[in-house]
C-alpha cells in the first residue's frame, strides 16, 4: 500500500538524515522553492483534471487508479518546466510523500466526513483545502523543515487558518499586486534570524478559480473581497525552507 511504501521512505530518510547531517543543513536555495511550488501545482491540476475534489464519490469508480493519478501528476510536471519529475533531493522526495499521501486519503475515503457539514462546498476537496493538507503532511514528513501556504489578502480569505503572516503580506502587497512586478516572478530571500529561507510565487485567477470566487458565489464565500475578474492576482504559494 502507498502508505506502507511512505513510511519506510520515512524510515530509510530518517537513516540518511542521520548519516549526512540532515538537521543541520544549510537552508534551502530558491530552485528548491521552485521545485516543490511546481509539484503542488502539477498535483493541483491532477486534482481537477482527474475529479477527485467530490468526496462523496470514489475516484476508483471512475476508473481512476492511484497509479494513474501519480503518473499525471509526473506529466503535468513535464508539461510545466519542459523537464522530467526527478525525485533526486529531500525536498523533492518529502513533497511526493506529502502529495501520494493526500490522494490516498481521497482515494481511501478518509476525507469523506472532513468537509461534509461545512457551510460552502461541503463534500469537496477543494484546491484550497487540498493545499492545506498537502502543507501539512509535508511539514510532518520533513520533520518541519518544509512548509508550504496557500494564501492571499484577508479580505478575499475563506478560512483564517490560511490567513498570511507579515512576510507573505509584504511580498504580495509590495511585489505581487503591483503593475511594475513582472507577472508569474517569484521572489526568494534568506531570513538568518529566523534561521529559515523563503519563496514565494504569485497566483492568478483562471476559470476554475472564478467558478468559487468570481461573481456572486464570490461575493457569498468573501463579501468583502473585490469582485475578481480572469487574470487577475489573486494570492501566492509560499515555501518555508528551515536550517
Amino acid at each position: 500500500m502507498v502508505s506502507s511504501n511512505i513510511a519506510k521512505s520515512l524510515l530509510e530518510m530518517s537513516l540518511i538524515a542521520g548519516l549526512l547531517g540532515f538537521s543541520s543543513a544549510s537552508f534551502g536555495d530558491e530552485e528548491t522553492g521552485k521545485t516543490l511550488t511546481i509539484m503542488f501545482r502539477a498535483a493541483r491540476s491532477v486534482l481537477l483534471d482527474k475529479k477527485i475534489v467530490d468526496l462523496n464519490k470514489n475516484p476508483k469508480s471512475v476508473g481512476l487508479e492511484m497509479a494513474e493519478a501519480q503518473k499525471s501528476l509526473e506529466k503535468k510536471y513535464l508539461s510545466l518546466t519542459g523537464r522530467k519529475l526527478e525525485i533526486d533531493t529531500d525536498a523533492a522526495r518529502v513533497m511526493k510523500m506529502a502529495i501520494d499521501q493526500v490522494f490516498e486519503n481521497a482515494f481511501t475515503g478518509k476525507y469523506r466526513d472532513k468537509w461534509a457539514t461545512t457551510k460552502h462546498y461541503p463534500g469537496k476537496l477543494l484546491p484550497a483545502r487540498f493545499a492545506r493538507e498537502v502543507g501539512q503532511k509535508l511539514k510532518e514528513f520533513s520533520g518541519g523543515k518544509y512548509e508550504l501556504h496557500v494564501t492571499t489578502f484577508e479580505d478575499c480569505l475563506v478560512n483564517p487558518d490560511n490567513k498570511p503572516d507579515s512576510w507573505e503580506k509584504i511580498q504580495m502587497s509590495k511585489k505581487f499586486a503591483t503593475k511594475s512586478w513582472e507577472r508569474g516572478k517569484g521572489f526568494y530571500q534568506t531570513l538568518a534570524k529566523e534561521n529559515e529561507a523563503r519563496y514565494i510565487n504569485p497566483e492568478y485567477y483562471d476559470a476554475s478559480c472564478l467558478n468559487c470566487h468570481g461573481g456572486d458565489p464570490g461575493k457569498i464565500i468573501h463579501p468583502n473581497c473585490p469582485n475578481k475578474e480572469l487574470g487577475e492576482f489573486a494570492g501566492a504559494i509560499s515555501i518555508v525552507m528551515k536550517e
